[in-house]
């Protein structure tokens, strides 16, 4: 159940950064959106970093939702280790998601000026 609602807020995590991210002309009084040094680099990586955050979220939500689907429908008996395991991807996957698409977002425009 726990895993269900960490999905269920990442993916509200993900919404309040798509929709309700803050305009990049208040840097750095910005308080809701993507705020990594490497999504605040310029108003376009901003941008592509809060609506990119949102679909990973939804990913974190889908995976959250059949890990304990698949694991209640098969009746297994999952250690404790792999459901924090899960937890920690389900809350760091995102992340980790969208600085590496962010890495080839900066070098596709570094490559195009």
């Amino acid at each position: 159940m726990v895993i269900i609602l960490l999905g269920i807020i990442m993916y509200f995590i993900g919404l309040i950064c798509k929709y309700l991210h803050d305009d990049y002309k208040q840097y750095p009084n910005i308080h809701a959106g993507y705020k990594i040094g490497s999504a605040m680099k310029d108003k376009e990586t901003w941008e592509e970093a809060n609506s990119y955050i949102y679909k990973a979220c939804i990913i974190s939500l889908i995976f959250s939702i059949s890990f304990i689907g698949l694991t209640n429908l098969l009746d297994l008996k999952i250690p404790k280790v792999i459901y924090y395991i899960v937890e920690v991807l389900i809350l760091v996957g995102p992340i980790v998601l969208t600085e590496i698409h962010l890495r080839k977002f900066n070098k596709s425009r570094s490559a195009n000026n």
